[in-house]
């Protein structure tokens, strides 16, 4: 019996230097694993969390807490003390704070209602205004786009220059009803594409809000194709010494979106916070449009 137990011994310790793991002792136990050999297969290791030990590769998680090495929190952590405490002093004056923000939008939306409704407007939304290459047009060269059903492509002329055009009238107008009318539209907006193919000029249009008609804005009858688009209390029309500005190349879309916020149509003329739309040659119409209806 003994000399079997020997030979055994003698079978083990050749297999061990052979593997580099300690056969005669449970790897799984965390407890020897003080004893283990250290190798390329088996290693101890101590939970970063506990402080547990276990053996890797055979236990890939913390036997006590279940902790998972390559984890970047553990499950416990330090409170964070002087942190809640300054979120707590500081929480009455974060709450008063909010408070005066919501009460500023909240005045800034009345505001804005109450000058849609009485035609007054902030000082620099004229500024902006004039920003806006808002001209009358020539459209020429209509037809479908090859790839939309409802949009429309067509040459713009906005006085010397043509640019290329995109709208989606369809089916309000065909492009025989759009071919050479002499219209309004905006000129420096960012080049769009839609569906493959770049415009450059955005015709104005009203939206009847009872309806849903649509409607495209009708310059002078005497204008001339280029004349440039302003409210009728811009100061170059009621001071003749005064030279308006020359727009941008483009403009913000949120200086646009701005401008928008104030078009309304009331009594058939399209206005900006009540105030008509006209070139030098007169007052830009619609034609049975509902008041209160929004265009762009």
């Amino acid at each position: 019996m003994e000399q079997s137990i020997s030979r055994l011994d003698l079978i083990l310790s050749e297999l061990e230097s052979q593997v580099c793991v300690p056969l005669r002792m449970d790897p799984d136990d965390p407890w020897f694993a003080e004893n283990l050999v250290k190798s390329h297969t088996v290693n101890k290791a101590k939970c970063a969390s506990c402080g547990t030990l276990y053996t890797l590769p055979f236990e890939k998680t913390c036997p006590l807490c279940k902790f998972k090495p390559g984890r970047v929190h553990p499950p416990y952590f330090k409170l964070d003390v002087e942190g809640i405490k300054r979120r707590a002093t500081g929480n009455a004056q974060t709450e008063s704070q909010t408070a005066d923000q919501i009460d500023k939008k909240k005045e800034d939306k009345e505001k804005k209602g109450k000058n849609q409704e009485t035609g007054q407007k902030d000082a620099n939304l004229t500024k902006i205004f004039e920003q806006c290459n808002f001209r009358v047009i020539k459209i020429t060269n209509c037809r479908k786009h090859p790839n939309a059903d409802k949009l429309i492509l067509a040459d713009a002329d906005i006085g010397g220059i043509t640019k290329p055009l995109i709208t989606g009238l369809i089916p309000y107008y065909q492009p025989i009803d759009l071919e050479g009318r002499i219209v309004c539209g905006i000129a420096n907006l960012k080049p769009k594409k839609l569906v493959g193919i770049e415009g450059q000029v955005m015709l104005l249009a009203a939206t009847d809000k009872v309806s849903g008609q649509i409607q495209i804005l009708k310059p002078p009858a005497d204008s001339e194709i280029g004349d440039r688009i302003f409210p009728l209390d811009s100061p170059f029309l009621i001071n003749s010494t005064i030279t308006p500005l020359e727009p941008p190349a483009i403009i913000p879309s949120k200086q646009f979106d701005k401008v928008v916020e104030g078009f309304k149509v009331l009594n058939g003329k399209p206005t900006f916070y009540g105030v008509p739309l006209v070139t030098r040659k007169g007052e830009i119409t619609t034609i049975d449009i509902s008041d209160g209806s929004e265009f762009h």
